[in-house]
């Protein structure tokens, strides 16, 4: 009971950062879709119609903080623009961020604004050269790259090196996080 931990990857690492008690702010996310409203964030969230009636900012702003997770992982998380500043100081969570250096998601806006806007003490950040947004995600198939070649182009990029290249990605990760919470 005294070793329960959480990670998430992409949106998934909001999730993780709410339980850890960051809070989400709708004028904090506001402003920043005001600033770039075609950002990832902001685009998959207005996309989705989150965030937009009060009943889904009341949903959204409610403390999600659960204190039996004692540490966290965030993997290449997209959102961490719609935390308030205050939330995000406060965070006490050991808490390991993984940062993809290739591409898809913003890290100043994302991974690299937790590093800058969390206590340092709390805070082990990582940003491995080469790895990309999905690396995070599990093997394609063997036939993964050629099925999204032929029928969905737009979202090839999942399955580049999407199996053995990864699975030793997925190898080095697990190594990180396992070590990450056994130094706990």
């Amino acid at each position: 009971m005294d070793r329960i931990y959480a990670a998430g990857h992409s949106l998934g690492g909001m999730t993780v950062l709410q339980l850890a008690g960051a809070k989400y702010d709708a004028l904090t996310h506001q402003s920043a879709c005001d600033q770039n409203p075609e950002g990832l964030v902001c685009s998959i969230l207005n996309e989705w119609d989150i965030g937009k009636t009060p009943r889904d900012i009341a949903a959204l702003s409610q403390d999600l903080s659960d204190p039996r997770i004692r540490a966290i992982v965030s993997l290449d998380m997209g959102g961490a623009q719609v935390f308030s500043d205050q939330s995000l100081a406060a965070l006490a969570t050991p808490t390991l961020i993984y940062s993809a250096s290739a591409g898809h998601v913003d890290m100043d806006k994302n991974s690299r604004l937790l590093k800058a806007k969390m206590p340092t003490n709390t805070v082990t950040y990582l940003e491995p050269t080469g790895y990309t947004h999905f690396d995070f995600m599990g093997l394609c198939t063997e036939k993964g790259l050629d099925i999204l070649k032929k029928f969905e182009l737009q979202d090839v990029e999942v399955c580049i090196d999407g199996r053995d290249i990864r699975a030793t990605k997925h190898r080095d990760v697990v190594k990180t996080i396992t070590s990450f919470f056994d130094g706990l």
